[in-house]
Order: structure tokens, then C-alpha cells, then sequence
């Protein structure tokens, strides 16, 4: 989340391991989203990362409010609402 309020164009790596799949579901939808790069932990080398890296700097900064970074403000409204 830092990175997309920092507006960074970024790489990520997302940890797959033990049979995680959250961060790079997460990942997916970002790069989905024109919002990062990704290698997948099981591809990354020397040549993976850096063509991740030359795509992202080939990048405009992602522009604001692309996405709502604002969620624990939201839940909170909700339970009050529910409530």
C-alpha cells in the first residue's frame, strides 16, 4: 500500500512460498491495473528484474486515487453504520 500512496513506479516480488498466494494474487491485479511490475518469485534472476525494472522506469507515475487506500476508515464507518 506505501507504494501506490507514494505513487511509485515499482517492482515487486511477491512471497509465494509454503503455498502463499495472497500477495501475488494482489500483485496480479495491480500489474493488471498498469499500476506496478511484477516477477514471480520463481522466475526472478538477474534478467527477470531487470527487465521489470526498465518496464517499470518506461512508466508514467501511476496517477492518485486510482485506487482507495482508505479501507480500515471505511470498515470502521461500516460496523458504526451496522451498529
Amino acid at each position: 500500500m506505501e507504494i501506490l500512496a507514494a505513487r511509485a513506479r515499482a517492482v515487486v516480488v511477491p512471497f509465494a512460498g509454503g503455498g502463499e498466494v495472497e500477495q501475488t494474487t494482489r500483485a496480479h491485479l495491480l500489474v493488471a491495473r498498469g499500476l506496478l511490475e511484477m516477477v514471480e518469485e520463481g522466475a526472478l534472476d538477474g534478467a527477470t528484474l531487470a527487465a521489470a525494472i526498465e518496464r517499470a522506469l518506461a512508466r508514467l507515475r501511476p496517477a492518485p486515487g486510482d485506487i482507495d487506500l482508505d479501507g480500515a476508515a471505511a470498515s470502521a464507518r461500516l460496523l458504526r453504520q451496522w451498529l
